[in-house]
């Protein structure tokens, strides 16, 4: 199953991502320069860039990581690739099914990439480590550039009428007080190395596919953070980590007291803990 990025696409959601701070947290993931600025590669915001340190297009540079669960490596079946805000020319993105030993999945090897945001549908491989190998920039030799590497398998894209889409006021990651003698006090949350917002969407469908009913319930029901594609084919760097707000999920018949047809409406909200 691969996820359509055609123009009008309609959102997709997505495991959470696979490439993320377990693997940090545990020292399994390893830059080969930059490596203090590994953790804006699974901070899920593009704006704030890992950058390599001294390199050009003779030098190969590689940012490799176990698949983590908390406490322990684990395997995973994923079936899409994101490379955000970057600007490689020629790399390779592979998968290890034995941590590393043998390196039995390319995903994609592009030697004319000329995108800065790379999204690769790929057969569902299983794996525990993931590597990426950097050689050419789109620039000459200039320093190797990544927003955010995501690694996720896709849940559905939904089928059904796509009927609102409504994204909410940007929410300001600020912390404010006021103090004994009046005086107002603040700080700012960031979100990443290069934002402080998070953001919000309130979104419906109007469904007659009992299927496709389901798949929003068991997302519903499963209560857990996932990915979320927005738009697909039109604003393609919108790749959030999110939650179903609670209180918000709700699927009545539409019109009221029509059994063919449901409205399932709900708020998709970012959290801040990629």
């Amino acid at each position: 199953m691969s996820v359509s990025l055609a123009a009008k696409a309609k959102p997709a959601f997505f495991s959470l991502n696979y490439f993320g701070r377990f693997a940090d947290r545990a020292g399994d993931l390893v830059c080969s320069s930059g490596n203090m600025l590994r953790h804006r590669l699974y901070d899920m915001d593009g704006r704030a860039q890992w950058t390599s340190a001294g390199s050009d297009d003779t030098t190969t540079e590689t940012i490799n990581a176990g698949l983590w669960l908390p406490g322990m490596q684990t395997e995973r079946s994923p079936d899409f690739l994101a490379i955000l805000n970057h600007n490689l020319k020629e790399f390779t993105a592979e998968g290890s099914s034995d941590n590393g030993n043998t390196w039995d999945t390319t995903i994609y090897a592009p030697t004319t990439e000329a995108v800065s945001n790379t999204f690769k549908s790929f057969a569902a491989s299983a794996m525990n480590r993931f590597r990426l190998s950097m050689l050419k920039t789109q620039t000459a030799n200039a320093e190797k550039l990544v927003g955010a590497i995501v690694l996720a398998a896709l849940n559905f894209q939904t089928a059904e009428h796509f009927f609102e889409y409504v994204p909410e006021p940007y929410l300001d990651g600020t912390k404010s007080a006021r103090m004994a003698d009046n005086t107002p006090r603040g700080s700012r949350m960031m979100r990443s190395d290069a934002s402080h917002f998070l953001r919000g969407f309130f979104v419906s469908w109007l469904v007659d596919d009992a299927d496709e009913l389901q798949r929003f319930r068991d997302l519903f029901f499963a209560g857990e953070d996932f990915l979320f594609m927005p738009r697909p084919g039109d604003e393609q760097a919108d790749l959030f980590l999110c939650r179903i707000r609670p209180g918000t999920f709700q699927d009545p018949y539409f019109p009221p007291g029509n059994p063919d047809m449901r409205k399932v409406s709900f708020v998709v909200e970012e959290v801040g803990r990629a």
